[in-house]
């Protein structure tokens, strides 16, 4: 291009010097290059802003846009009500039981199970409350029916107490956290949300890559603000 340019320049200052020679043509006027920007990024969502929820059973902040329901109760709510939460597009995201009294009966499953992120929660120095070393963990595995020999895979995002996961083997396993002596909460990613992004007996790839996602980091971020439950 500016070969071509250069070219159609000295052409005309040639017929103009033939015209006439008194006449010297004006130097022409060098072109501006075009300025470029970079394009601008959008704002990761693990970047949100979080404010706390109004909520007397549990302290935990979430982004703006995300609301939460208590589907059991809507006013007078037990420790035994779970707390659901969604995004800003009403998605059913994360469960939160204060207390728990639930178990593994029926499971018949045996598991092979493979951590693929662990984020400890630090000590957040909660008054009254001694702190116990607790996780937000995302964990891919493989199930076996023992009555059945059906296989199934999946993946699990949750809230985990560090002594019962390091206890956790191939039996099935309940996985809550303690905030004193009479609270057990589970806190936890909604089956049904991870489906939808990683569809049903996901590979162990596609887990990896959503634990890789920044959707999964806003999860993670949202989890570990948790502080009371259940008093």
């Amino acid at each position: 291009m500016r070969r071509i340019l250069a070219a159609g320049l000295l052409g005309s200052a040639l017929a103009l010097s033939a015209c006439t020679a008194a006449d010297p043509s004006p130097a022409p006027t060098p072109k501006s290059e075009p300025t470029t920007q970079s394009p601008t990024q959008s704002p990761k969502l693990a970047d949100a802003e979080l404010f706390p929820i109004d909520n007397n059973q549990v302290y935990l902040e979430i982004p703006k846009d995300w609301s939460f329901d208590t589907p059991s109760c809507k006013t007078d709510c037990s420790e035994w009500d779970q707390i659901e939460f969604y995004d800003g597009e009403k998605n059913h995201v994360l469960t939160l039981l204060p207390n728990t009294a639930t178990s593994t009966d029926g499971d018949m499953n045996l598991y092979d199970r493979k951590v693929l992120m662990r984020t400890e929660q630090p000590d957040l120095k909660v008054p009254g409350l001694d702190y116990i070393p607790r996780s937000v963990i995302a964990e891919y595995w493989r199930a076996e029916n023992q009555e059945t020999s059906k296989k199934a895979t999946g993946l699990s995002i949750a809230m985990v107490d560090d002594e019962i996961l390091e206890k956790s083997g191939k039996e099935p396993a309940l996985y809550y956290f303690k905030m004193n002596d009479e609270n057990w909460p589970m806190f936890f990613v909604d089956s049904s949300y991870l489906y939808k992004r990683i569809g049903s007996n996901p590979r162990e790839q596609a887990a990896a890559d959503f634990v890789a996602s920044d959707e999964y980091a806003l999860i993670e971020k949202i989890m570990l603000t948790v502080r009371t439950a259940g008093g």
